[in-house]
């Protein structure tokens, strides 16, 4: 009876975990990047395993209308700041602050890393509009080393949307290793993963630089096919753009693209949403994020 208990309370835990949080399936990265499969995030009641078996899970659903998302899953060494995206898609103000925390998976459990003597973080109270998206940036600067290699844990403090009850703390991994890319200058994520038969395509532009920069707003979109190339996805006729390009600031720029307007109905598969960016180098650069679309009738 008290294995039946266990085992069933066991499969509850891990089935609580596989809700609350997932991997980003490299629908949101830099374009051509990737991730792994979905894993709970919570290990406690899976065997112990070593860091390089693990794939980081870099997404967490705090709710059903809140979904925080690290721009990407894996970081070079001594990497100083990482890019956070939220999206809010409720009917209420988000509410969130900037104090986190950082942990290690080592010996085959999660681990405080080792902080500076004396620090604190600003009792400051961040707000994020009903349907929409934005980005937080979080910095290592409190620990006592530079982030080495190994698989990392980062925890936030608790969200509040309007009146409801504080939600729980948000929680997502990375792994850092040698060979890793930075965070790209701009990419584009696209938020409500998957996209189901969707009128529209949103889209939200990051710009990591923190200075202003411009863009060229003409969506450029791409399916991968059966073989895993990148094929591109004609416009609908008559379609046309204008060149100019407008300003894109350090914040940002939300977009809504048109789906029938634009491409005419979307068949089912994972697509890529491109736009050209051109920083105060002058270089222009093209930032690109994956997205999954599924159909139905």
């Amino acid at each position: 009876m008290k294995n039946t208990l266990l085992t069933a309370l066991l499969t509850a835990l891990l089935c609580l975990s596989l809700i609350a949080c997932g991997t980003a399936d490299a629908l949101n990265n830099a374009a051509g990047s990737t991730t792994g499969p979905v894993i709970p995030i919570e290990d406690a009641v899976l065997p112990a395993v070593s860091d390089r078996d693990r794939e980081p899970v870099s997404t967490c659903c705090v709710s059903e209308d809140i979904t925080v998302s690290l721009l990407q899953s894996t970081y070079p060494a001594g990497t100083q700041a990482l890019t956070l995206v939220l999206e809010n898609r409720g009917d209420e103000t988000l509410t969130y602050g900037e104090e986190v925390s950082f942990e290690k998976y080592t010996d085959g459990e999660w681990k405080p890393v080792g902080t500076i003597d004396s620090y604190c973080f600003n009792s400051l109270a961040y707000l994020l509009d009903p349907h929409s998206t934005g980005v937080f940036t979080i910095s290592p600067w409190f620990l006592a080393q530079p982030l080495r290699t190994g698989l990392y844990r980062v925890t936030g403090g608790e969200l509040r949307t309007g009146d409801s009850p504080i939600h729980a703390a948000w929680q997502v991994e990375f792994r850092v290793t040698e060979d890793a890319r930075p965070e790209p200058d701009y990419a584009v994520f696209v938020p409500g993963q998957p996209l189901r038969n969707p009128d529209s395509i949103p889209a939200y532009v990051v710009n990591t630089t923190g200075k202003a920069s411009s863009i060229l707003l003409i969506p450029r979109l791409e399916r991968q096919n059966a073989a895993g190339r990148w094929e591109e996805v004609p416009c609908a006729e008559g379609v046309g753009f204008c060149g100019t390009s407008d300003p894109l600031g350090p914040e940002g720029m939300e977009l809504q693209e048109p789906v029938e307007y634009l491409w005419g109905q979307l068949a089912a598969g994972r697509y890529r949403l491109s736009f050209d960016i051109t920083g105060t180098d002058p270089v222009t650069r093209t930032a690109g994020g994956e997205f999954l679309v599924e159909t139905f009738s």
